[in-house]
C-alpha cells in the first residue's frame, strides 16, 4: 500500500470490511488516483466523475495483473458513488481467480457480497453492465466449499 500513496495524486478513503483482527485498529485504506496509466476508459452508469476515474483505474490495473490495487480502486469508485453497480462488479472481478492463480482464501465471500451489491443496484445499470453482473452470479457462493471452488478455478482457466 505504501507504493500507492507514495506515488502522489488524489486519494480517497476506502472503507474495508472489518474482520475480527482489524475491526478497531486499522484505518480505512487510501489509494491514489493515478494520472499516468493510459487513456483507456470504459464508460459506466455513474453521476460521479471520480467514480468513473477510479473504475477506469481499476480496469487498467486488472489488465496489468495488479488485482489488489484494482480492488482498492473499485472500492474507491464505490465510495465516490455507492449506487454504481459496475463498481461492485469490478470489486468481484478483482477478487476472482485470475490467470496467475486461484482465489485467495476468504475472497469468495467478499466477491459474493460485492456481486450481491451489484445485483441490488443493477436497475440503473446499462445493458452491458447487467450482463457482466449476471455473468458473475454463479461463480461465487455465500458459503463456499473447497471442492466447488477448485472445480470453478480449474474451469475458469480452461483446464477440465
Amino acid at each position: 500500500m505504501g507504493f500507492l500513496t507514495a506515488c502522489g495524486g488524489r486519494s480517497v478513503s476506502v472503507e474495508t470490511a472489518p474482520s475480527p483482527a482489524n475491526a478497531t485498529t486499522d484505518p480505512p485504506a487510501q489509494i491514489a488516483l493515478f494520472d499516468d496509466l493510459g487513456p483507456h476508459s470504459r464508460p459506466i452508469v455513474t453521476f460521479s466523475d471520480e467514480a468513473q476515474e477510479y473504475f477506469d483505474q481499476g480496469l487498467l490495473l486488472m489488465y496489468a495483473f495488479w488485482t489488489g490495487a484494482a480492488e482498492e480502486s473499485f472500492k474507491a469508485a464505490q465510495a465516490a458513488d455507492p449506487d454504481c453497480a459496475a463498481c461492485y462488479w469490478g470489486e468481484a472481478w478483482a477478487l476472482s481467480p485470475y490467470l496467475n492463480g486461484p482465489m485467495s482464501p476468504g475472497s469468495e465471500r467478499r466477491a459474493f457480497a460485492a456481486i450481491q451489491n451489484a445485483k441490488e443496484k443493477r436497475g440503473t445499470a446499462s445493458e452491458v453492465e447487467r450482463a457482466l453482473i449476471d455473468s458473475f452470479e454463479f461463480w461465487f457462493e455465500e458459503d463456499p466449499t473447497g471442492d466447488r471452488r477448485k472445480t470453478l478455478d480449474t474451469r475458469r482457466v480452461g483446464h477440465e
